[in-house]
């Protein structure tokens, strides 16, 4: 059994902390080395740590100052042993089998990268317990060449960007860092890493559970400051790379380019100011919306969103209202 590292950055969450290390102690898959990076934590997290690591040898627990998401993950993968990785927010949970899951799906396919489907789970505040909408479904496991793994990536379909809910080989990582002091870290890194490989194994399991909650990074990020567009840079990086790379992906390319940018679209339009920033936005939703609208790949909800930004103002503020529609319903 191969050793496998799960590298966990930490950081005020005291209140969900033991859920998620509760989760990685009961693996079915036991050879592992367990990272926990407390950043910083102002609460109880960096003690909750500590306790852990005296109740089971696999846990390491590295106290640095606070440095952010991407800090703390690269001061783990500095120090991690397994022949691979894999990443878990401090704040969800994964299922019993996680690592096994992945780890099978790898050794069945021959693949260098395996990946799990995630569910997401909306916690209540008036009584502190997690809601799911769990559907029932059949559980399919695919094969992607490089090439094919990144177009479903770049569409949003069977898998994204995120780099938790995934197994890679740590070697991948012996030139690859995450951007310290940026958000959205994720989207420069993750295609990189499905870059390297020949071979991405997908399961429509879901063993990642992501929890939704209002005082989150991501939660955050999505009320408009300025180092949100970070992720409109990210975007650009990885539109040139692979589409020097991997031209027959141009179209998919455009696609997430799209999606980023109708992201912060959205959170500039609650946003007084920014007016540089959001005709940035605004001449990049222009010059990819045709392709989005006309690209029968591409999600229905993004096609009927690219329909909408032809409508100007009109049409951005229609976006807005219809939200949480478009996400719900449209596939």
């Amino acid at each position: 059994m191969d050793l496998i590292t799960i590298i966990i950055p930490v950081y005020q969450v005291e209140n969900y902390l033991h859920q998620c290390i509760s989760s990685l102690l009961i693996q079915t898959y036991s050879n592992l080395e367990i990272i926990l990076v407390d950043d910083g934590s102002k609460d109880d997290s960096g003690s909750i740590c500590d306790f852990y690591a005296v109740q089971d040898k696999r846990i390491t627990v590295i106290h640095k100052t606070n440095g952010g998401l991407s800090d703390a993950r690269n001061a783990a993968l500095n120090v991690a042993h397994g022949k691979y990785v894999t990443f878990i927010d401090s704040d969800d949970y994964v299922s019993g089998n996680y690592i096994e899951l992945l780890y099978n799906m790898h050794i069945k396919y021959d693949a260098d990268i395996s990946v799990c489907k995630y569910e997401k789970l909306w916690i209540s505040f008036n009584n502190n317990k997690l809601n799911s909408k769990r559907k029932k479904y059949k559980i399919i496991e695919y094969v992607f060449t490089v090439e094919r793994a990144l177009e479903e990536m770049l569409y949003q379909k069977l898998f994204n960007n995120e780099s938790w809910g995934k197994l890679y080989p740590l070697e991948y990582f012996s030139d690859i860092r995450y951007p310290v002091g940026k958000l959205f870290e994720d989207l420069a890194v993750t295609y990189k890493l499905v870059e390297k490989a020949s071979k991405v194994a997908v399961s429509s399991e879901a063993a990642y559970f992501y929890l939704q909650r209002n005082d989150s990074i991501m939660s955050k990020a999505n009320k408009f400051k300025a180092n949100n567009f970070d992720i409109i840079y990210h975007a650009d990086v990885m539109y040139q790379d692979i589409v020097s790379r991997f031209p027959k992906l141009t179209k998919a390319a455009i696609n997430r380019k799209f999606s980023v940018n109708v992201k912060i679209c959205k959170q500039l339009l609650s946003t007084n100011g920014y007016e540089n920033e959001k005709k940035v936005v605004w001449k990049n939703i222009k010059e990819t919306r045709k392709t989005v609208l006309f690209d029968r790949k591409s999600r229905i909800k993004f096609r009927v969103i690219a329909l909408l930004m032809y409508f100007g103002n009109i049409g951005i503020t229609i976006f807005s209202l219809i939200h949480n529609y478009i996400t719900k319903y449209l596939k």
